[in-house]
């Protein structure tokens, strides 16, 4: 009996060591799977000794650029710190790094990164996978300032990362995308078992021949065919394997900050509308992306009804600078993703160039990524973004000789545009006034001048627009103060009324820090609903206006343009009248008779000042439509940056992918139900042809006729007898644009189903209405109004006021639409 008790006993703890040597994350207590993993993105890691020791030259190309590159081993060292301490208790086995793990791909920050990463590993036990970004590979901006200047580094190629990390992901890995003899495109792909998940991590980077045309990274991203056939035979095998697919790719499958479908598409990946539904029909229902610094969770669903969720990590370089934790798991067929966010500084403050930054380092991230460290405020990070963009079209107009240069070169041609205009010269009958030739050649003069004053004299040219910049963000645009952030992010003033520039901080740590509900703000609602009404815009332009007429023109290019106004009349009469008189007032103008005296006479006038001068014109060159255009893209903006996503869910939330669900359909996000509907009714009335577009992958053409509209939807029984004929073809159109009044401006470009339909047999002079689209899936169009043709008497009152309500109802549907799919 004691011989079989102590077997038992022995058994009972033979059994517990074998249950103790099972990773507890791994195996839930019904043996599905779960395990826990740590996610970092965007770190942009630039090691201490590339600084020269933070020299000015560093801080002059690294300041207000919106990322944080002297704090960047701080950040990571805290990171890691922080999730060394949670694996202790919460038993976390995997980081992933979804890319841009480099400040531009210098050699020596990957082998640095590569160092904190491998004795992570060996701290803790948990391993590391990482995949490149846009930033990582053949990267020609790669620099180092350790002589004091800024020289050129030696950047890495796809062979280097690959040894670089061969510890940190590939040795995982049991299968590798290699692409054709030749090529390098996605070729650092790889997928490996994560403890019953099946991790994919897909190398989206444009940096080869094969994919860019040449050597050298682009921002955007791409999955060549070779490779998505690799990563469609991956996501198979795994499904037949029953382990549920994660992916990890730098690039994003679906929106995660407003516009960025139109005005940021270089984040998205290439043709990622049709990419994201063929892995979520593959079986790949979750990625971990990067690349747009927000920390936001995107979800997208196939025709099929399949999810795909895309969660995206802000950078750890820009605020919010944060990282995640995520739990996946599988129970009963359902696989949840259970998403935690946190900050760096958790348990080591972030340390960098000899300070010690507060807990927690929110505050701090906020004024080092918008520049507000410095004193100067948004204004500064604002006026330096727009001269960084600005620099690289200065050098083309420096390279071509000026601006008159530049433009010639790039096909508009002064003197041929005023000749058309002109028919050569401006006559008055006999008397040739000025011909196009002379008026040119005084531009040209011009222009040259203005190339001296601006063109040839960067700093000049930026100091004028840090000066329009400055006073645009010191504009009160509310009453109330702002202070939402005083305490927490520490910009605003109890003590006078919220700036432009509070407007902007706040949008800005409400977009990127999810911090708080903006519904609650006074001082931001209040300026929304200024943005809505029209009020702010025309505050902003009366304020540009002024600057650029009394500041620009007036005290800066009139005194110092040379402008001789004879030289443009051909006849010696004009020169020694009305040029002699244009001299005059263009001297007076310019300083030479007291500007005090022009503004008495303009006074004397009824005008008040240049400005007034100026405002008639400033009402032609923006007329009422424009201006309304204008701001409603505005209140686009405001709406998709804001109102269209969550402000507070994107943290820390609980995904669920439970089989295929059904495809909701009106917003029109999606492209599946018609837009750009057209209807046009033959003269004679009997026939009628509907032509729409809708994504690539929608085909259904069909129509559904009615004589007579119920209940907002097609009167009941439909009309029958008719002969309809429809035909499809692929092409591409324009959405999510930006309407500017005068221009049509970003957009996407979207691969989509020209739908035509032609209906013949219909009464003349009989209503009808229709609806088109994919009619088995619900994916219909709002009832378009078909008329009565033309050869009907005059329509009665009830049919005047029929067409009129349907008119209004069509109007109604139509805003409504517009209005959701922003």
């Amino acid at each position: 009996m004691r011989k079989s008790a102590k077997s038992c006993i022995a058994l009972l703890l033979a059994l517990l060591l074998v249950l103790l040597s099972v990773p507890f994350a791994s195996v839930s207590a019904a043996g599905d799977p779960e395990i826990l993993i740590g996610v970092l993105s965007d770190v942009h890691i630039f090691p201490k000794e590339l600084t020269g020791n933070f020299c000015d030259a560093f801080r002059q190309e690294n300041t207000n650029d919106g990322k944080i590159t002297e704090q960047t081993e701080g950040l990571l060292i805290s990171s890691l710190a922080a999730m060394t301490e949670h694996a202790k208790t919460n038993g976390m086995k995997y980081l992933l790094i979804s890319g841009d793990l480099t400040r531009n791909g210098e050699y020596d920050g990957h082998v640095r990164l590569a160092q904190y990463l491998l004795e992570f590993e060996q701290n803790t036990g948990v391993q590391v996978a990482v995949i490149p970004g846009n930033h990582d590979v053949y990267n020609h901006g790669a620099k180092t300032y350790a002589d004091g200047t800024s020289q050129d580094a030696r950047y890495i190629t796809p062979a280097d990362f690959r040894e670089i990390y061969a510890d940190l992901g590939y040795d995982l890995a049991d299968a590798f995308y290699t692409p054709p003899a030749g090529e390098e495109g996605g070729g650092l792909s790889y997928a490996a078992d994560l403890d019953g998940f099946r991790l994919i991590a897909i190398d989206s980077c444009k940096y080869s021949p094969d994919y860019v045309g040449g050597e050298g990274t682009l921002t955007g991203g791409m999955i060549g065919e070779g490779a998505m056939a690799w990563i469609l035979d991956q996501c198979a095998q795994a499904n037949a394997a029953g382990k549920p697919v994660i992916g990890m790719l730098h690039h994003n499958l679906t929106e995660h900050i407003g516009l960025e479908e139109s005005m940021f598409l270089d984040y998205m990946l290439d043709d990622y509308r049709v990419v994201r539904e063929t892995l979520a029909d593959a079986g790949m229902h979750f990625t971990l992306s990067g690349h747009i610094h927000v920390e936001e969770i995107g979800k997208a669903v196939s025709d099929s009804g399949e999810a795909l969720y895309d969660i995206c990590m802000a950078a750890l370089q820009s605020f919010p600078c944060t990282f995640r934790e995520i739990k996946f798991s599988e129970q009963a067929g359902k696989i949840m993703a259970d998403v935690h966010t946190y900050q760096p500084d958790e348990v080591l403050p972030v340390t960098a160039g000899g300070v010690t930054y507060p807990q927690p380092f929110t505050k701090s991230a906020f004024n080092l990524t918008y520049g507000t460290a410095d004193g100067r405020g948004l204004s500064a990070f604002v006026a330096l973004s727009i001269e960084r963009m600005l620099h690289g079209q200065l050098e083309n107009i420096q390279r071509a000789g000026g601006i008159s240069a530049f433009l010639k070169a790039s096909g508009t041609d002064i003197e041929q545009s005023l000749a058309d205009a002109l028919g050569g010269s401006l006559a008055l009958g006999s008397w040739n006034i000025f011909s196009a030739k002379n008026l040119t050649g005084l531009i040209d003069d011009l222009l040259a001048q203005v190339d001296t004053i601006y063109i040839n004299d960067d700093a000049h040219l930026n100091a004028v627009i840090e000066g329009v910049i400055d006073r645009v963000f010191a504009l009160p645009v509310s009453k109330l103060p702002c202070t939402r952030f005083i305490d927490s992010l520490g910009f605003g003033d109890p003590g006078k009324p919220g700036t432009f520039e509070d407007f902007g901080c706040s949008a800005l740590a409400y977009i990127y820090g999810h911090v708080d509900d903006y519904t609650t703000d006074a001082f931001f609602m209040d300026v929304i609903s200024r943005v809505q009404s029209g009020a702010l815009l025309d505050q902003v332009l009366d304020l540009v206006v002024s600057i650029l007429i009394e500041d620009v023109i007036a005290d800066e290019l009139l005194p110092a343009l040379k402008f001789n106004a004879q030289s443009i009349f051909v006849n010696q009469l004009s020169k020694d009248t009305v040029g002699c008189l244009l001299n005059v007032l263009l001297d007076a103008l310019r300083g030479t008779v007291s500007r005090s005296y022009v503004a008495g006479l303009l006074k004397t006038l009824g005008v008040k000042g240049l400005v007034g001068v100026a405002q008639p014109v400033v009402g032609l060159a923006l007329p009422a439509d424009i201006k309304d255009a204008l701001n409603g893209s505005l209140n686009k903006v405001i709406y998709e940056m804001l109102m269209a996503h969550d402000p507070t869910g994107n943290r820390n939330a609980v995904l669920v992918y439970d089989g295929p669900e059904a495809v909701e359909i009106g917003t029109n996000r999606d492209f599946r139900a018609p837009f750009d509907v057209s209807a046009v009714r033959s003269v004679d009335g009997t026939s009628a042809v509907i032509t729409w577009f809708t994504k690539r992958s929608v085909t259904g053409s069909d129509v559904l006729v009615a004589t007579g509209l119920s209940e907002g939807g097609l009167k009941q029984p439909l009309a029958t007898g008719l002969k309809i004929t429809a035909e499809t073809e692929e092409t591409t159109c324009t959405v999510n644009a930006l309407d500017l009044g005068v221009a049509v401006i970003l957009g996407e470009e979207l691969q989509a189903t020209r739908h035509t339909v032609t209906i013949e047999g219909l009464t003349s002079g009989q209503q009808y209405y229709a609806s088109v689209g994919d009619a088995a899936r619900d994916w219909v169009s709002a009832p378009q109004n078909l008329g009565y043709g033309a050869d009907t008497e005059e329509p009665t009152f009830w049919q005047k006021a029929l067409a009129f309500l349907q008119t209004a109802y069509n109007w109604i549907v139509s805003a409504l639409t517009d209005l959701f799919r922003w």
